[in-house]
């Protein structure tokens, strides 16, 4: 219960974010929409880049999907 009321409590201004990132959308994901995740990265203070992917494990997919994050990943830190 403390995990869950930790981070519904928890609260960064995007545009205090300065740092190159990457933000990884997954089309499928019902937690997460991926239109949340365009307003994230359209509020981000650095640069920054969406990747969209598709995944029937929907938000599970960062779990599941270890080809496809990992390229997000390399193509994130090259």
């Amino acid at each position: 219960m403390r995990l869950s009321e930790s981070i519904d409590l928890h609260r960064v201004d995007p545009a205090a974010i300065t740092v190159p990132t990457t933000v990884v959308a997954i089309a499928e994901d019902r937690l997460v929409p991926e239109a949340s995740l365009i307003e994230l990265t359209e509020r981000l203070g650095g640069p920054a880049t969406l990747r969209r992917l598709r995944s029937r494990f929907g938000h599970d997919a960062f779990l599941k999907e270890i080809a496809a994050i990992a390229s997000v990943l390399r193509e994130a830190l090259a």
